[in-house]
């Protein structure tokens, strides 16, 4: 929970539906001075909504700074984003491993850098475990804490959790 906004950036349900947000939308945007509605309240709202369709149809991202929201639910892995004006719902595989940066952190070289890193990974760990999956997100990178996996920037920039949500038939682990 974002305690100075009282949002959240990931969550996980008991009626199995998983989210998370990341800063940001296509691309990096010029933020505004103040915005009405916190992006994290919208994981939250979300769950106001019987499914993904029924969200982004009567749902007002009107004064939301730019997101993007992955959505596991009932066996279906969506991707929403909202650029301020407009929104875009794509239906993802949900059995190919995807990854993501926010576009307000990180450079589209960077980006891509990130996607390498992550194929690489896959063709060393092509069956892998939640313990894997957090070393990678712990150790992935050439070295470079401004861009790496783990990040930290002397402009006060940096990860500071790493969380893995494994969703199973009847139960969700988070650790």
């Amino acid at each position: 929970m974002d305690l100075l906004k009282g949002g959240t950036w990931v969550t996980a349900s008991e009626n199995g539906k998983v989210l998370c947000l990341l800063n940001g939308a296509f691309i990096k945007h010029r933020p505004l001075d103040n915005y009405p509605i916190s992006r994290g309240q919208v994981i939250l709202d979300y769950f106001l909504y019987s499914n993904a369709d029924q969200f982004v149809n009567e749902y007002s991202f009107t004064g939301i700074e730019p997101f993007t929201l992955i959505i596991l639910e009932a066996d279906q892995l969506l991707e929403l984003r909202w650029d301020g004006l407009n929104y875009s719902l794509s239906n993802l595989s949900i059995t190919e491993p995807h990854i993501w940066s926010s576009v307000t952190l990180y450079s589209d070289d960077t980006m891509l850098a990130r996607e390498s890193w992550f194929k690489d990974w896959l063709q060393k760990y092509p069956f892998y475990s939640s313990k894997e999956i957090i070393d990678f997100h712990r150790f992935g990178g050439t070295g470079n804490t401004f861009n790496d996996l783990l990040m930290s920037r002397d402009d006060g920039y940096k990860t500071v959790s790493i969380s893995s949500i494994k969703k199973m038939e009847a139960d969700i682990i988070f650790f």
